[in-house]
């Protein structure tokens, strides 16, 4: 039973994940994104525990669109009731993911020049 649980969760998840690839446009660039930052990685030898703050950052930012998409999905159903709050819930959401994306450059930054200019320079 407990199997059978556990798979029927991963399950979910797994489709959540794609519905929300196949619908929000950013998502899709997100992981575009991070497709390419952990290639970039990859060719500039980034040590595993880089490569883990890569992958942290990657992670940090998904989850949070995820998060977003959802509670923007669940407002629009609420919005008739409650019009005046949604707005704010959803810039509120998108604050968020916006802190978390700059937080991904930053952190790209501090990782990836150093390496560019060692190895180009």
């Amino acid at each position: 039973m407990v199997r059978r649980s556990v798979f029927s969760s991963f399950l979910h998840a797994f489709r959540g994940f794609a519905i929300a690839f196949r619908e929000e446009k950013n998502i899709k660039t997100h992981a575009i994104a991070g497709c390419i930052a952990l290639g970039a990685a990859l060719l500039l030898s980034f040590t595993p525990l880089e490569l883990a703050f890569v992958v942290i950052v990657i992670s940090l930012v998904i989850a949070s669109e995820l998060l977003n998409s959802a509670l923007e999905r669940f407002s629009d159903i609420v919005k008739p009731r409650v019009s005046g709050y949604v707005e704010r819930v959803k810039d509120i959401m998108a604050a968020c993911v916006l802190v978390l994306s700059a937080n991904a450059v930053l952190v790209g930054l501090l990782l990836y020049i150093p390496k560019i200019i060692a190895r180009f320079f």
